[in-house]
């Protein structure tokens, strides 16, 4: 999904015919009702008939059948078979979607963990409601609004549905406070929760700023500007720009957080539709760091606006991609609201980079799309860069003349493999469980007040590690709780892994993304890797 410039009602007004005309409900009379509209184009009537079939289905189909789901799935269908990014968001849904974008959601503050069916509390978001009433990490939530949640095969939907709810609404919540064995009543208003796009900003080397961006939201560009200015007067001359598994978001903040880096008049990215033309996003020369060494960090799942970015970086040889080709979802939608509260996100244009490359990968008759992360895996993508593969990809030139290549996704200027030391099938099956968070959190439950002796994250990142004792307690954990069972290999090969992950995990509970990054950033091959190349 993108902003996008207006467009005419022409561009819009065949999608919203059809969607009025399904939820609008069917011609159910006689052939008489719809002579009015025998003077309609071909398309038109191929509305008609689209209508006509509804309609049988309701009157004459074998099983009773509701409309409202009929209608769902009918628009549905029709926008899939359109290309592999058009969609159909029922009412219910869009507000979830939407909140990542638009930065926040009402709220109480929190996060939260589910473990033997009691809500945990892990963190509490700064300045927010639960912070201000006097919540504590570790606290553990037994009722809300006086109902008892505990013991109830408790969701995170179930959580949702009761916490989240219009800003300056009222919530009480129950607690019990294991560290002083006593529950405790809190009357909250809801306040705004933010879901911030820039996930960790620090100096993570001598005069190198990192920046890790998780999406491209409508707060993006002040936080970006937020983060430079801090990175700026804490020394930063040089800047890592993480967009791995960044799916995109909006096109404006990527177009404005390209700004930054590139002189004016420079092509940033241009769009390209059967109905709105094109339309070309120029830089103004506004930016922060116009003359920072750059390094931009891609992988597998870096899509939409990350690419936009790359593209640009990369076209106007303004710094280096490091990483692995993108995703190469390069299709514009545009949000069409509908009458129920429903949208579409319908694909108007192509995006394309200031060399001319769509960023779009191909798709259509013929073509697995959902299989791709599959055949790049089994083609070793991952692991190499084939130069046969290379040749036979249509080529383009940067500014300064470099071959840069078409074909979907952005090729990086730098290849990383994909890191699989230390995998093992023991790993595997502690990484898709719960058992890293449930005993990490029992540690930091356990060993709080010793834990925040660190005076931040950095100080816990540098000096705390995962002894043997705590490590073999996690083994033992692991099997006790969920019956995973380890295997003398698993434990000699992913032992280093495991350790990285627990201390990871740990770090997030007492500090969040903080602590993450200040983990991650030591340990990360790929960033590792970027920092040697930003510092030679």
């Amino acid at each position: 999904m993108t902003d996008q410039p207006k467009y005419s009602s022409a561009t819009v007004l065949l999608p919203l015919l059809l969607a009025a005309v399904m939820a609008g409900g069917y011609f159910l009379g006689t052939l008489q009702e719809v002579t009015s509209v025998t003077n309609f184009s071909n398309e038109k009537q191929d509305l008609i008939k689209l209508n006509r079939v509804l309609n049988e289905i309701e009157v004459k189909y074998v099983d009773s059948i509701s409309s409202d789901e009929l209608v769902e799935t009918s628009i549905g269908g029709i926008l899939q078979n359109l290309d592999p990014h058009s969609s159909y968001i029922p009412a219910k849904d869009l507000s979830n979607m939407d909140e990542p974008l638009k930065g926040g959601f009402g709220g109480i503050g929190i996060r939260f963990m589910i473990l033997r069916d009691t809500l945990i509390v892990t963190n509490v978001i700064d300045g927010g409601p639960s912070e201000r009433q006097g919540i504590l990490p570790g606290d553990r939530i037994v009722k809300i609004d006086g109902n008892k949640i505990t013991d109830i095969d408790l969701s995170n939907d179930d959580v949702f549905s009761q916490l989240k709810g219009q800003i300056n609404t009222p919530v009480t919540v129950t607690v019990y406070r294991f560290s002083r064995n006593q529950f405790v009543d809190f009357d909250i208003l809801r306040g705004l929760v933010p879901i911030k796009s820039i996930e960790s900003a620090q100096i993570i080397a001598p005069g190198v700023g990192f920046i890790k961006l998780a999406r491209f939201a409508e707060t993006t560009p002040v936080e970006f500007d937020m983060a430079v200015k801090k990175l700026i007067n804490n020394g930063m001359e040089k800047l890592i720009l993480d967009l791995r598994d960044n799916g995109g978001g909006y096109l404006q903040p990527a177009v404005q957080l390209t700004d930054h880096f590139l002189k004016k008049g420079k092509m940033i990215v241009y769009t390209d539709g059967r109905h709105n033309g094109r339309f070309d996003n120029i830089s103004t020369q506004e930016g922060r760091l116009l003359d920072t060494e750059l390094v931009v960090l891609i992988n597998e799942n870096s899509a939409s606006a990350s690419e936009i970015v790359s593209g640009a970086i990369q076209d106007n040889d303004r710094g280096i991609i490091m990483g692995r080709r993108s995703y190469g979802k390069g299709l514009v939608q545009e949000p069409i609201a509908l009458s129920d509260g429903s949208a579409i996100r319908l694909t108007v244009a192509r995006y394309y980079t200031p060399s001319g490359r769509c960023i779009q990968k191909p798709y259509g008759q013929g073509i697995d799309y959902s299989a791709d992360y599959l055949d790049r895996y089994e083609n070793g993508e991952f692991y190499s860069i084939d130069s046969t593969k290379l040749s036979e990809l249509e080529q383009f030139k940067t500014v300064g003349g470099r071959i840069v290549y078409g074909g979907g996704g952005i090729l990086p200027d730098i290849f990383i493999p994909l890191d699989t030391i230390g995998n093992s099938a023991f790993l595997a099956a502690l990484t898709y469980s719960p058992v890293f968070s449930e005993f990490a959190f029992n540690y930091v439950d356990q060993n709080r007040k010793a834990l925040n002796r660190n005076r931040n994250a950095q100080d816990f990142a540098m000096t705390f590690d995962i002894s043997d004792k705590i490590f073999n307690q996690f083994i033992d954990f692991a099997q006790n709780t969920h019956d995973i069972n380890p295997s003398n290999y698993g434990i000699k090969a992913s032992k280093e892994r495991i350790k990285t992950r627990l201390k990871i995990q740990i770090a997030s509970n007492v500090w969040g993304d903080d602590g993450r990054y200040a983990v991650l950033v030591q340990r990360d091959p790929e960033i590792i890797r970027a920092i040697e190349e930003i510092s030679k």
